[in-house]
């Protein structure tokens, strides 16, 4: 008899569309940082001092344009970039918009403030 703990989990028979994967995944990732991190408040603390002027190429809030190619790249990639730094062709974002102190949900949550502000 084979033990329940060590049977392998079912996989899917195709891959999930990527589309189709975020709206799985996002209402698990959302009721996981609820009450643990406010994308709105970290925007207003710290991410607007960029992104509601532009600063240093950074897309401001609500600019459908500029965020469509970024938006595009999927979460994965704009976590990536939020959490570990990027620099472009058209500007740079900070480590964690230059808080090393900011915690990954809290970086990940002022990002999906934004993309959702901005589409």
């Amino acid at each position: 008899m084979v033990d329940p703990a060590r049977r392998p989990l079912p996989t899917p028979r195709r891959p999930l569309r990527p589309r189709l994967q975020y709206r799985l995944i996002r209402p698990c990732r959302e009721a996981r940082r609820a009450g643990e991190a406010d994308g709105e408040a970290v925007y207003k603390q710290l991410c607007s001092s960029c992104h509601q002027m532009g600063i240093a190429g950074a897309p401001k809030l609500g600019d459908r344009s500029a965020w469509e190619a970024r938006i595009a790249q999927g979460a994965n990639v704009l976590y990536e970039h939020s959490i570990k730094g990027y620099t472009g062709t058209k500007g740079m974002m900070p480590a964690k918009g230059g808080n090393p102190a900011l915690s990954d949900a809290k970086v990940q949550a002022a990002v999906d403030y934004m993309v959702e502000n901005s589409r």
